[in-house]
């Protein structure tokens, strides 16, 4: 018989690393395909434990939102053997530019990355920028101000993005270059919302007018510009709603 599958959270447990390592032990796990952690201390030891366990191998789905996860833990969990199988990977609030460590995603089934409020810089743009990721259908990459409008626009340049359907780089830079990198990748044909910000300029809304690609966007958000450039960019666009320059819109 097959073995039932279900998701697990693990929330505000605190630091209880043994605890942890007990748990992956369970033969329970088996048959988890979606992990999320939120508010616990993981430390290398656990992270090891948790990639190592046979139980975990069909994982799919991971999120970590820790504000002390460290470079090893990161390192120990993408090392591990579900890795390359992950459909969805969520970061949150990891500092640092974890760069190579992203390699592991290269021409898998990963279908939504959300790497949000974790200082990513020029490493990490330039792999996202040169991996493939032919499944996927959403990044998010919102408040890592270090990207800063070159790394964005690296990484919105990436050729095997035909199936992305949603890009955020809210807080990230994003301006001008990447405007130009959006216009400029012709694999990005199905795109349904775009969001940048916070200070974007009025001459990457110009470059965005009129853009066929962008057409049948139901969110187009571009925190920074003026009222009038967003105004011209939507009428270009024909567009009647889902174009802001407000960073919470509706």
């Amino acid at each position: 018989t097959q073995r039932p599958r279900f998701s697990l959270g693990l929330n505000a447990l605190g630091s209880d690393a043994e605890g942890l390592r007990a748990l992956v032990r369970q033969p329970a796990l088996a048959g988890i395909e979606q992990l999320a952690f939120a508010g616990i201390y993981l430390d290398e030891g656990a992270a090891r434990a948790f990639a190592a366990s046979p139980f975990t191998r069909e994982l799919t789905g991971l999120t970590i939102s820790d504000k002390d996860l460290s470079m090893e833990c990161v390192r120990a969990f993408l090392a591990a053997p579900f890795a390359r199988s992950l459909r969805h990977l969520a970061l949150d609030r990891y500092v640092g530019d974890i760069g190579d460590l992203l390699d592991v995603l290269d021409g898998g089934p990963l279908e939504s990355l959300e790497l949000l409020h974790d200082e990513l810089g020029p490493r990490t743009a330039a792999v996202l920028g040169r991996i493939r990721l032919p499944q996927l259908t959403r990044l998010s990459l919102s408040y890592n101000e270090i990207l800063g409008d070159d790394g964005c626009a690296h990484v919105v340049g990436n050729p095997s993005f035909g199936n992305v359907r949603v890009l955020e780089f809210l807080g990230t830079g994003a301006g001008l270059r990447t405007a130009h990198a959006l216009i400029g990748n012709n694999a990005l044909t199905a795109l349904d919302t775009v969001r940048l910000g916070g200070e974007v300029p009025d001459a990457a809304a110009q470059v965005l007018e009129g853009a066929a690609k962008l057409r049948r966007v139901q969110r187009l958000q571009l925190v920074g510009v003026s009222d009038q450039a967003i105004e011209a960019l939507a009428r270009s666009l024909d567009l009647t709603y889902g174009v802001t320059n407000k960073l919470l819109a509706a």
